[in-house]
């Protein structure tokens, strides 16, 4: 591209110098070059020699002297402004090959600072890819703790109807037990209302042996309790743990989402300052050092604007000491409207102060 770009521009400084040296070329031939009538050496006239007065002899010779000399006169002026014409067509000439020169010089300076800007909007739309690469990696870590949340919530749901479920179940074994006491103390009395009628001679026998037969259950059943309350006492152990290892999951969960919350502000705070920093950019490609300005001055500028990045007002807010260059800077900024829009239209702000320090 480069030296596509060099090729072209010899062609054109070549095809102006040409140009420049026809009109050289018309400009000489059309100068008068053509001697004066009279310039040419007087044809000296053979005469026979007659008697004539010196005087007039003197007066005709005086007048050709004057005429000679007022021919070389006329042939030294009509020299001089041809070496005037000459040396102005040189100048003219000269100051053409600078001109063209410097026109060559520039074109080469701005197809380098076009080729710089070019690799600096690359690197800007690399570093946009890259950031949109973070962006959905984030938006994929977000949706999978989701998703982990919404599994652990589920979890916890089912844990409390277990919890329910095995609650409800203990109430309705305990009733069911009461019901069968019940049932066994009626079946047991009419027994031994039968057994009273059939058999008093061995009433006290089985009486005693009753006796011990309940006394056997009852040790059953105290051993039974101690055993459905030993399960009970795991059940509510197990519940317990599961629960805190829930409280913990939730408590990461909650770190997670402050920690990307923490980042999602950081990747916000990076997009505007890219946003400020295209702004600052375009306002430097618009200014002009003024003269007698020094380096070095830097100002604070706030910016008013609407949708659509067009000026509504600027002023500094915080002078560089010098009214020339804060001017200077306002006027830029005007220049500069419509302003670069964000990528993320939730970044715009109608009112915007940067720090405009330009490149020295």
């Amino acid at each position: 591209m480069m030296i596509r770009g060099f090729f072209d521009n010899l062609r054109a400084g070549v095809f102006a110098v040409l140009v420049h040296l026809i009109l050289l070329a018309m400009l000489l031939v059309s100068l008068d070059w053509t001697p004066e009538p009279g310039s040419a050496e007087p044809q000296v006239e053979i005469v026979k020699a007659v008697a004539v007065d010196p005087q007039k002899v003197e007066a005709e010779l005086e007048k050709i002297r004057e005429s000679e000399a007022r021919k070389r006169r006329e042939e030294q002026e009509r020299q001089e402004r041809l070496e005037d014409q000459a040396e102005r067509v040189k100048e003219a000439r000269e100051a053409e090959e600078q001109r063209l020169a410097e026109a060559v010089r520039e074109r080469a300076e701005e197809q380098q600072r076009a080729a710089a800007e070019r690799e600096r909007l690359a690197e800007i739309r690399r570093e946009q890819d890259r950031l949109a690469d973070v962006r959905r990696l984030e938006e994929k870590r977000l949706a999978k703790l989701e998703a982990e949340r919404k599994i652990a919530a589920e979890r916890k749901r089912q844990a409390e109807e277990d919890h329910k479920r095995i609650e409800e179940q203990r109430r309705q074994a305990e009733v069911e037990r009461k019901r069968i006491e019940q049932e066994k103390r009626k079946a047991e009395a009419e027994r031994q209302r039968i057994v009273e009628e059939k058999r008093r001679a061995e009433a006290e026998r089985q009486r005693i042996e009753e006796e011990k037969r309940r006394a056997e259950a009852e040790r059953q059943r105290v051993e039974e309790e101690k055993r459905r309350a030993e399960a009970e006492r795991q059940r509510i152990e197990e519940q317990k743990r599961r629960q805190q290892a829930e409280l913990a999951m939730q408590a990461e969960l909650a770190e997670e989402e402050l920690i990307l919350k923490r980042r999602r502000q950081s990747l916000r705070q990076r997009n505007f300052n890219q946003y400020v920093a295209s702004i600052q950019d375009k306002v430097q490609r618009f200014w002009r050092r003024p003269l007698g300005v020094p380096k070095g001055l830097s100002c604070i500028v706030r910016v008013a604007q609407i949708p659509g990045g067009d000026v509504v007002s600027a002023n500094v807010t915080q002078s560089s000491g010098n009214t020339e260059f804060d001017d200077s800077v306002v006027k830029a900024v005007l220049k500069a409207s419509p302003l670069p829009r964000p990528r993320d239209p939730d970044l715009f702000e109608r009112e915007i102060k940067f720090i405009f320090q330009p490149e020295d």
